[in-house]
Order: C-alpha cells, then structure tokens, then sequence
C-alpha cells in the first residue's frame, strides 16, 4: 500500500477507516529465528514508546519495563543496521534524541524480541489530532505497518515546518474523507502526488441541531446510542467508498 494520509474533519470519520485499514499489514509477531527481522519472538511492544515533542527537535524514548534493550533506527527501505546502535540500557526511564524528522526504530529485548517503534502523535503544530496508525493488531494475528496510514483533521493551518517534517516520512497521497462543503483548502508537503477527494456523510443522521441537543443533553445513553449509529453507518454505509478506496 502507498503511503498516505487519511484527512477527516472528526474523530468519528475516522472510526471506519482504522477498521478498514486494520487489514493491511504482512508483519507476522509470530516467533522467527535470529535474522534481520524487525518484528520477531514475544511481542514486546508495549514494553517501550516513543514521543515527539511540537518543537520537532526531539524524539524521545521511554522504556516502561525492566530488562536489557537495544534501540536501532530503520531506514526508508525497511531496513536496520544492527551493527550501530542508537541507544542500549538495562533499566526504565526515558531517553532524549534528537531529530526533525520522522523516524522509525526497531527496539530489542534481552531475549532478542523485536518490535518497530514510532510516535504516535506527530508533532505538528498546525493540526493537534496527527495520528499514526502503525502497531494495530488485526484478527488473524498481523500489525499495520507505522508510517503506511495517517490521520489528521483539516490540513489548512499546516506550517512549513510541518510540511517539511510530513515530506521526510514521506507522505504521498492525501484521501479526503470530509463530505462537501466541509473542507477549506489544504496545504501539503511536496511529496505528495495523489489528493483523493471521496467524501462520506455520517453527521447526517441526524440536524445539526439534534446533534447538539443530544452532546448537550447530558443524556449519557443517548449520546452513547449515537455514537453507535454514527459507528454503524461508517462501516455498513460506505463500503463502496472504501473499496474505491483500496483499488486506487
């Protein structure tokens, strides 16, 4: 899959796609022998994070459990050099790095478990719900690879450092969910060749103003059942959006 970024205007847009795209990974946790793998053995991904401060000058590591561990960086073919390492410790704490630029690392445990590791939230300061997708466990067992699907709201207040940064990844096509009329004019990196404009509807199960009275309501099993017909029509009403989707 090419790498991309999802923009919608709404968490609840969003809830959809990150099943949809659950489905396409071929990383296999399963344990392997010792090789080049970068995920292989126990899954220790939960074992350690990675951050990225707004000011994208650093990267920051923060181990959460207690053992021997390497860190390694993978380059853009998906490859890393365990020859050099980036950072090694034995304990928890978390570890600075500097770096402007999006990043992805494979850590190692003790036992020679590998996971990839990237930040979840990047650090972009025009659009404060930059999300990763990356790590997401699917039914049979695979990962969604990081920095394969993003997701963002409106792209319009995007600075040039941001621009700058999202081009390092490098983000290449832009699928614009937001039903028309919804969203202002984007601004996007110089690597990205592809603006998909596939827009769906969900807020429109209701007025505006139902909407409003129900969040407002403090109806706690209203706004409970609405959130699960919003959910519901993502993924049952707009199927032939997503395939379009897939097959572009």
């Amino acid at each position: 899959m090419k790498k991309m970024i999802v923009n919608a205007a709404r968490l609840l847009t969003m809830s959809a796609l990150m099943a949809v795209t659950g489905c396409s990974s071929d990383n296999d946790p399963s344990p392997a022998p010792a090789d080049g793998s970068l995920i292989r053995g126990n899954d220790i991904s939960g074992y350690a994070e990675i951050t990225a401060e707004e000011s994208m000058k650093e990267n920051q590591l923060h181990i959460t459990r207690s053992g021997s561990w390497k860190l390694y960086l993978i380059d853009q073919t998906d490859r890393a050099d365990f020859d050099r390492i980036l950072l090694a410790g034995s304990g928890t704490g978390s570890f600075s790095m500097g770096n402007d630029s999006y990043q992805r690392y494979c850590l190692e445990w003790d036992d020679e478990s590998r996971t990839v590791l990237a930040p979840r939230k990047l650090p972009i300061q025009g659009q404060d719900n930059f999300r990763d997708l990356g790590d997401y466990r699917t039914r049979d067992g695979k990962i969604v690879k990081w920095g394969k699907v993003l997701r963002s709201g409106n792209l319009e207040n995007l600075t040039a450092g941001d621009l700058s940064y999202l081009a390092t990844v490098p983000l290449t096509t832009v699928v614009d969910f937001r039903y028309v009329g919804e969203g202002g004019e984007d601004r996007l990196s110089e690597t990205v060749n592809h603006h998909l404009i596939m827009p769906i509807s969900p807020g429109n199960l209701t007025t505006e103003e139902e909407i409003f009275r129900i969040l407002l309501s403090g109806d706690q099993e209203g706004v409970k059942q609405y959130m699960m017909d919003i959910n519901e029509s993502l993924a049952l009403d707009y199927q032939e959006t997503y395939r379009d989707f897939f097959n572009t």
